[in-house]
């Protein structure tokens, strides 16, 4: 059985959790990655404001979820 742990982090700190869970699961890993930019504080007020409004951001990730038995 093939694992996958997906994972988003805008800060870093989700990957540490995910790299664990990966770790334990013999799983691989892959981070989502926002295209848009959401650095800094006023960055991370408009990604809540695009929340709350719904507003949908384009993703970027690696590896195809097709190819893995559980996600």
């Amino acid at each position: 059985m093939t694992y996958l742990v997906v994972y988003y982090s805008r800060t870093g700190n989700n990957r540490t959790i995910a790299e664990t869970i990966a770790k334990s699961l013999s799983a691989d890993i892959d981070e989502i990655i926002d295209k848009k930019n959401r650095q800094g504080r006023l960055n991370w007020l408009l990604a809540g404001k695009d929340s709350r409004s719904g507003n949908l951001t384009k993703i970027e990730f690696q590896k195809n979820p097709q190819d893995y038995d559980t996600i």
